[in-house]
């Protein structure tokens, strides 16, 4: 059994109608082997144009043009999100799915026509929950003495000081995932590329490291 994995990259925060996709990434990550795989990739159209009314219209460019994570050069080389469709809902239909943080990429974006994603496949819980949960808990041992990779016990103690903060994605990712299965480290550091399939892969490890890795002796 799989979950796929979703990750988005929008121009904002606020969702559809007034935020546009610009990237869609799935990961799969197999139940019983542990195997994770990128299913999806892909980059959607969006043009100079585009950006200039948006700024015109909530007075900002899109934070991930501004960041220079993702360029308007590559979202023009991009598909129409129409055309997505063929390709993108077959993926999921009939799945198991998540994503972190499910309130934006699946209750923002996804769940609209035509895709309207909680009636074509089973959304789970947030990877975001889970992750945060595992890192407070008692079953995460170095919670209060940590130095991976750049991250410090200032982090961990933050959670556990606040119960309403939650982990964000690449915290809980050199976290959980210390051996950066994604390979995602760049000079000695991981980073965040921001691409919605590298972000996809890295939750899906998130989730493999609480469901699949959280009880073995490593951690007890």
């Amino acid at each position: 059994m799989k979950v796929y994995v979703i990750d988005l990259e929008t121009t904002g925060l606020m969702g559809y109608p007034h935020d546009k996709i610009l990237q869609i990434g799935i990961a799969s990550l197999d139940l019983t082997s542990g195997e994770v795989v990128k299913e999806y990739d892909q980059t959607i159209y969006y043009d100079r144009y585009m950006a200039e009314n948006y700024k015109e219209r909530y007075g900002a460019t899109p934070w991930i043009f501004r960041e220079g994570h993702l360029t308007i050069e590559q979202c023009e080389r991009g598909v129409p999100l129409w055309q997505t469709y063929g390709s993108f809902i077959p993926l999921i239909e009939g799945k198991l799915v998540t994503s972190y943080n499910t309130k934006f990429d699946i209750d923002k974006f996804l769940d609209f026509v035509p895709v309207r994603i909680r009636t074509r496949s089973k959304c789970l819980f947030d990877i975001a929950d889970l992750a945060t949960k595992y890192i407070r808990s008692e079953l995460y041992p170095p919670r209060k003495f940590i130095e991976i990779k750049g991250v410090t016990g200032k982090v961990a103690r933050q959670f556990l000081e606040n119960p309403e903060r939650r982990v964000k994605m690449f915290d809980a990712y050199r976290l959980l995932c210390p051996d950066d299965p994604a390979r995602v480290e760049r000079d000695g550091m991981i980073a965040q590329t921001h691409n919605a399939a590298d972000d996809a892969i890295q939750e899906a490890y998130i989730l493999k490291a609480v469901l699949l890795e959280g009880y073995n002796d490593r951690v007890r």
